[in-house]
């Protein structure tokens, strides 16, 4: 079934509900409000009916953008601080399913040192995005880059962190220098030779 464009969507991941909220609330970023109820008839009852309330407040310009009042109460409380090294560590488990093991052993296992190095609070993204251009290649800072942004991908769909810092950065690859031609065909051919000093 498609939806329309900014409605809100009651949907399951892996057997549990969430609502997905439409990105302009939150400027353009994919959020979901994660309900930590199973995928059940009954539950996506409540879920619905909690959705139609968040419309209602989004009509009424009411709507909570910190998605605290509309949390189960016992999840209001629980505040994930997953780190970069933490939520890379989960990511590489949940691909070691999906992948070779010299995949993970060789490529996953790099950028894992490579994370190491970095700044570890997701709040930091910018600067995490610096480390990893300061300590290797352009080339390879971008690889990482890609793979830290698909991690951040996935814990934001899995619940686990609630939208991804990496989504707008990029690194783009350093301009060459310009092809500098001391001597132009308005010189001459020969260099002018200087006299000793």
């Amino acid at each position: 079934m498609k939806h329309q464009k900014g409605s809100i969507v009651v949907c399951g991941l892996r057997g549990m509900l969430r609502i997905r909220l439409p990105r302009h609330l939150f400027g353009g970023t994919q959020k979901y409000l994660y309900l930590g109820l199973p995928d059940t008839p009954v539950n996506r009852s409540a879920a619905e009916e909690k959705a139609r309330a968040i419309a209602t407040d989004i009509a009424f310009e009411k709507f909570d953008t910190s998605l605290s009042r509309y949390r189960p109460p016992n999840m209001a409380r629980v505040k994930i601080s997953l780190t970069l090294g933490e939520l890379w560590a989960k990511y590489t488990e949940y691909k070691a399913g999906h992948l070779a093991a010299t995949t993970i052993k060789k490529d996953f296992a790099n950028i894992a040192r490579n994370i190491a190095k970095t700044c570890q609070d997701l709040n930091q993204a910018s600067k995490i995005r610096l480390e990893l251009i300061e300590m290797t290649t352009i080339r390879s800072a971008k690889k990482n880059l890609m793979q830290i942004n698909a991690c951040c991908c996935w814990a934001a769909e899995s619940g686990l962190i609630e939208s991804n810092p990496f989504e707008k950065l990029k690194i783009k690859a350093r301009k060459p220098p310009p092809n500098i031609q001391p001597f132009t065909e308005k010189l001459g051919k020969s260099p002018v030779l200087l006299g000793r000093l």
